[in-house]
């Protein structure tokens, strides 16, 4: 609670557009032990809907699953995406090996819309 308190006093001190960067980092701390495992993958509110993104990017970890379930080849992938290395794509997969169901939830739902 008294984290909370300062953090509070903190924010009303900053202009609006450092309020929001300081919440995006408290909202992100007790995530560290995600962070280590996942380091190339973020998920930030309002970028991408919020969904796991690779790093430098705004290419949600769900797409490049989805293009790799279409049977594309990892040069493939880079190719569409050229920003991407292939150490973002073994990333991806890596997220993807450990919240299946988040990412398979996230592919239906972008079929759907």
């Amino acid at each position: 609670m008294a984290t909370m308190t300062k953090t509070a006093l903190m924010l009303t001190q900053k202009t609006s557009s450092e309020r929001q960067q300081t919440w995006q980092i408290k909202q992100r701390a007790p995530a560290k032990k995600r962070k280590m495992l996942f380091p190339d993958i973020v998920k930030l509110r309002g970028v991408c809907g919020g969904s796991a993104c690779i790093v430098r990017t705004r290419i949600p970890v769900w797409s490049v699953i989805e293009w790799q379930q279409m049977g594309c080849s990892t040069a493939k992938i880079l190719k569409i995406y050229p920003t991407l290395t292939a150490s973002d794509i073994l990333s991806a997969e890596n997220y993807y090996s450990h919240n299946i169901t988040e990412i398979e939830r996230e592919i239906q739902e972008n079929r759907e819309a």
